[in-house]
């Protein structure tokens, strides 16, 4: 989190590692990296703004 910080890239918390990997597909994980938004950009957006707003 706090490399995140000083690069500016957005992060958030989740309850599990098995929360995660369900929602990426895989059986567990420690992280994810979106590099490609498509046509999900937008929803990027605003994910990215509320979670800057949870942080302060």
């Amino acid at each position: 989190p706090m490399l995140c910080d000083e690069r500016k890239v957005p992060f958030a918390y989740v309850k599990s590692r098995a929360e995660l990997g369900k929602r990426v597909g895989i059986a567990s994980a420690a992280s994810i990296s979106i590099t490609d938004f498509g046509k999900s950009e937008d929803l990027y957006k605003k994910i990215t703004e509320e979670i800057s707003t949870i942080k302060k």
